[in-house]
């Protein structure tokens, strides 16, 4: 296999399919900022009532999370830990249905998308009988539990805090389903009727019940997943890493750079943060002030009611992890 990735795709016309959704214009950005390909074809269809031409007209303003590109921690959209990461910072999610112990296969979209491109180039080279499954996992080699993520959620929410005017964020993790229900009902749902309700008496649109209802339907898609641990075979996957050429490993790389999973949560909360809730840098000392605010509050109650605080547990997770 002599040809390079990027000699391979020169001049080439490429077809995406679902290219305005978020797997999709990974590709194409990467596509144009690293190879010289003649064209690329994209099949829009119309999507609530809006037609392909004002989706095309949408998806050409788009910025095209990430680990490091096209910009470290962008994303577009909540699926998957990034929806619980960002719950959790607006105050919106205090509870999850998972088994606590079960680690997520956290992979970044730009090391997807490099899997994508050098997974298709050495199936073109190898020529093999059967068509290969590559499962682009990484669950044996970075693993982060859902413990970890409230661990870490807990520390480093005090690091990067957003303009969270709802609620000072917690989170408890469930796997019992009576227990999950007795959470959800008292921590979810009267909240969220209380504050719908005040809503209506301003005159204003209530917005969290519905909220409510979304949520509790995404965790029930995907308590199969979440409340068992479910491993991939990646051995197909990791016989490729060392078939890049040497030369274009550093842009289609396939291996996680030195990070921690503490570091790994930063990029991903930063990015959340900008690209999701649009947070401004300049903002967070004020976020920041207003989180403490909470904070002190919170521990005032936690004492006058006996309600044992979780500092000591948090202070311990921060020296662990050097956040």
């Amino acid at each position: 296999m002599a040809e390079t990735i990027r000699g391979w795709l020169h001049g080439k016309d490429v077809l995406i399919t679902g290219g305005t959704g978020y797997l999709g214009k990974g590709p194409i950005e990467k596509l144009l900022r690293t190879t010289d390909v003649r064209r690329i074809y994209l099949i829009i269809r119309s999507k609530r009532d809006l037609s392909p031409e004002t989706r095309w007209q949408q998806f050409v303003c788009s910025v095209t999370g990430s680990l490091q590109e096209p910009e470290p921690g962008w994303i577009d959209n909540l699926n998957g830990p990034a929806g619980i990461i960002c719950g959790i910072m607006a105050g919106v999610l205090r509870v999850s249905r998972c088994l606590e112990d079960s680690f997520l296969d956290f992979v970044p979209i730009d090391i997807t998308l490099n899997a994508m491109i050098v997974s298709a180039w050495v199936t073109k080279h190898k020529h093999p009988d059967k068509l290969p499954v590559y499962n682009c996992a990484y669950g044996d080699t970075c693993q982060i539990t859902f413990h970890d993520l409230k661990k870490l959620g807990e520390v480093l929410v005090k690091k990067c805090p957003v303009n969270n005017d709802l609620w000072y964020p917690f989170f408890y993790l469930a796997n019992n389903t009576y227990y999950f229900y007795f959470l959800f009902y008292t921590l979810q749902v009267l909240p969220a009727w209380f504050v719908d309700s005040l809503l209506i008496i301003l005159r204003k649109e209530p917005r969290l019940t519905k909220l409510n209802i979304r949520i509790y339907k995404a965790m029930n898609a995907l308590k199969y997943f979440s409340c068992q641990q479910i491993e991939f075979d990646n051995s197909n996957y990791k016989s490729i890493f060392n078939l890049t050429p040497s030369e274009e490993r550093e842009i289609f790389y396939l291996k996680f750079k030195e990070v921690t999973k503490s570091e790994l949560c930063v990029i991903s909360m930063k990015g959340l943060a900008k690209f999701i809730l649009h947070e401004k840098d300049e903002d967070l000392d004020k976020f920041k002030a207003k989180y403490w605010r909470r904070s002190n509050t919170t521990n005032i109650c936690n004492k006058k009611y006996n309600v044992p605080f979780e500092k000591q547990k948090l202070d311990a997770v921060s020296r662990d992890t050097g956040v």
